[in-house]
């Protein structure tokens, strides 16, 4: 497969470069470009299979860029990588068809993953040109009468069909079809009616051709809860939960510059997201909320905010039915990572999306500070200036590309006890917060890193 990076940060640029060689052979790097309009030429130039482009470029961004190749009649793949998870940019996205919206930092299993969806798009292209010669044309020998079904299945399969009002069609007994059917395809006709139906499902799934909620209506089901067991046992994979990453954070500078007479301290700090991550799997239900984690010191009730967050979620928005949470920990706990913070926002964003609800990231994070005040920056991630309690949010230049080391000692801190006996009048130095925004402005790691400090370590 041609890949094309567009990217103006050339450390991303050569780091996904990386990630792409080392996932497979097939994966071949033929131009990298530093604008949109520079990828846009090497795109009509070299007419790749696959586009990798950042938003925000000189002279064109992805978006413009997408349109423009779209523009052209190419029928080029788009992969969109960005540090800012923006529901506006991702709907634009979709409707551009697509295959998928990354965050940064990116890992390896995204990009894997990205690179396994592609296969399976170009797969699923592949079945959509193959629909066009008569699926009899599976079976050439066959008796006479089950071409006739055959046709009659690939033409009417997403309405209701059935053994007796065939063979009726057909002019023979409901027991001859069925051992003729049997004997000529070599499965039953209920088998493979239902096989065929989710095959069709699994293409109207990777091109987004319906709503998700609305492809079982398209082929055929009509009790969904029936159709997603089918699909689960013919291809494995439940469509009624979702997976995700929580991604922790750490504060590349923190001072606190008062406190409110509620309690809450005002700060001024630098977040960054890092690529340690706990992983969410959220499965709809009947009604109710549960959680699930294999960490055996997390609470599993409402004093989680996992549930906290879900049940802000079903309220705020009157939501019909239930989830059920599965969390995997790696997020070192108490550790100032806002592990809690962020699978929270993992939470709210799983359901916006298991629910289809298309609530913008703006909103989410509006509601999500009466949970936390970390939360509203977890639904954002990426590099950002966090003022006021931590809910007032700026959008930073991202933070030069570098490797960390995060030590975590064997102790818990927690966040409530920091604060409580943080003597912030006793101060002796604060950190240079906005000596550090200019760093990562000038793209400068090495200043940047000489300013970091946090006042909470005096405690």
């Amino acid at each position: 497969m041609r890949i094309l990076i567009a990217e103006d940060e050339k450390r991303a640029s050569r780091g996904l470069r990386n990630l792409l060689e080392s996932i497979s052979e097939e994966c071949e790097v033929i131009g990298e470009a530093a604008d949109g309009k520079k990828a846009f030429e090497l795109i009509k130039a070299l007419h790749p299979d696959v586009v990798f482009t950042d938003i925000r470029m000189p002279f064109m961004d992805g978006i413009a860029l997408i349109k423009a190749v779209r523009g052209q009649g190419m029928d080029t793949k788009f992969v969109i990588i960005s540090a800012y998870e923006e529901f506006e940019l991702a709907r634009q996205a979709i409707s551009l068809g697509v295959v998928d919206y990354l965050v940064k930092p990116l890992t390896l299993d995204e990009v894997e993953a990205v690179w396994k969806r592609l296969n399976e798009a170009e797969g699923a292209v592949k079945v959509c040109r193959e629909e066009e010669a008569e699926l009899k044309n599976q079976y050439p020998d066959a008796h006479p009468y089950v071409l006739k079904a055959l046709d009659i299945i690939q033409c009417s399969y997403a309405t209701k069909i059935n053994q007796k009002d065939l063979a009726e069609t057909l002019g023979i007994s409901p027991e001859y079809f069925c051992s003729l059917f049997s004997r000529e395809v070599g499965e039953s006709f209920s088998r493979f009616l239902r096989r065929y139906r989710i095959e069709r499902a699994k293409v109207l799934l990777m091109t987004e051709a319906v709503p998700k909620d609305q492809i079982p209506y398209s082929v055929g089901f009509s009790d969904p809860k029936y159709f997603y067991k089918c699909f689960k046992e013919e291809t494995g994979v439940n469509m009624t939960e979702y997976t995700l990453k929580a991604y922790a954070k750490i504060n590349l500078g923190l001072d606190v510059t008062g406190k409110l007479p509620n309690g809450y301290h005002e700060v001024k700090m630098i977040m960054q997201s890092v690529g340690i991550y706990d992983e969410l799997t959220l499965t709809k239900t009947d009604s109710g909320i549960s959680i699930a984690t294999d960490e055996s010191e997390l609470p599993t009730n409402e004093d989680n905010l996992i549930y906290r967050a879900a049940k802000l979620m079903f309220d705020t928005y009157s939501i019909t039915g239930g989830v059920h949470i599965q969390l995997s920990k790696n997020i070192p706990i108490a550790a100032g990572m806002a592990g809690g913070s962020t699978d929270a926002a993992a939470t709210m964003k799983g359901i916006n999306r298991l629910y289809q609800l298309n609530i913008p990231t703006q909103e989410l994070m509006r509601i999500s500070v009466s949970i936390g005040a970390d939360v509203p920056y977890c639904i954002l991630g990426g590099t950002a200036l966090a003022e006021g309690i931590g809910e007032k949010l700026t959008v930073l230049p991202e933070m030069p590309h570098c490797f960390l080391v995060i030590a975590k000692p064997k102790i818990h801190v927690s966040t409530k006890f920091v604060y409580t006996n943080l003597k912030a009048n006793e101060l002796k130095s604060h950190p240079d917060i906005d000596g550090q925004i200019a760093a990562l402005q000038k793209n400068d790691l090495k200043t940047l890193v000489s300013l970091m400090e946090n006042v909470l370590e005096s405690v």
